[in-house]
C-alpha cells in the first residue's frame, strides 16, 4: 500500500474492507472516477470527471486553504456502493493486489516523482496489464486540498504525461 503521509482512516475498517473486497480489483484507491476525459488540464481524476460527476466515488474530508474541513462524499448519486470498478483512482492511497506486484507492476518513471504515479499507475493496469481499477469506498482525511495540480511543474509533466499515453483519450468503466 502506498499512501500520503497526511491521510487518515479507520485501520479496522479499513483493513475489514479490504478482506471483504479481497482479489476484485488490482488496483485500488479511496477516491475515483469511472468516467475520464483525458484531454481535460490539468489532468487527474478529478478535473477529468467533470463532465461526470454522477460516476465519481469516495468520502474524502479535506483541509481546505483556510484550515476548515470540507467533506466531499463523491459517490452522492449512489450512495449504498461501497466498492466499484473505475477508471481512474486520486493517488491518495493506493493499493495493489499480490497478483499484481507478481505479475510485474512497477510505478511509471521518467515524468515524475510525485505527479502523475495515480493516473500513471490507473492507465498502466487498464491498458497495458489488463487489469481491474477500484475503489473502496471508505471514510478518509486528507491534510490538503490536491492544489499541487496547478503548479507549472505539474503542467510540465502533464505534457510528458500525455506524451506518454497519448493513445488513450477518453476512458469510460460502466
Amino acid at each position: 500500500m502506498l499512501s500520503h503521509a497526511d491521510v487518515k482512516f479507520n485501520p479496522v475498517s479499513f483493513i475489514s474492507h479490504l478482506i471483504w473486497i479481497d482479489g476484485k480489483y488490482d488496483l485500488i484507491g479511496l477516491a475515483g472516477t469511472k468516467n475520464l476525459n483525458a484531454s481535460s488540464s490539468p489532468l487527474n481524476w478529478f478535473v477529468g470527471s467533470n463532465q461526470f460527476p454522477y460516476s465519481r466515488y469516495g468520502d474524502v474530508t479535506m483541509t481546505d486553504k483556510n484550515g476548515s474541513e470540507v467533506r466531499c462524499f463523491y459517490n452522492q448519486y449512489k450512495p449504498d456502493v461501497k466498492d466499484t470498478e473505475v477508471a481512474c483512482i486520486d493517488g491518495l492511497c493506493c493499493i495493489l493486489s499480490k497478483k499484481f506486484i507478481e505479475q510485474g507492476f512497477l510505478f511509471d518513471t521518467g515524468i515524475s516523482d510525485f505527479d502523475f504515479y495515480d493516473t500513471g499507475a490507473s492507465f498502466k493496469c487498464l491498458f497495458e496489464m489488463k487489469a481491474k481499477v477500484g475503489v473502496m469506498v471508505e471514510p478518509v482525511f486528507h491534510e490538503s486540498e490536491g492544489m499541487g495540480i496547478l503548479k507549472p511543474e505539474f503542467l510540465e509533466d502533464e505534457q510528458k504525461f500525455r506524451e506518454r499515453w497519448k493513445r488513450n483519450l477518453e476512458v469510460n468503466i460502466h
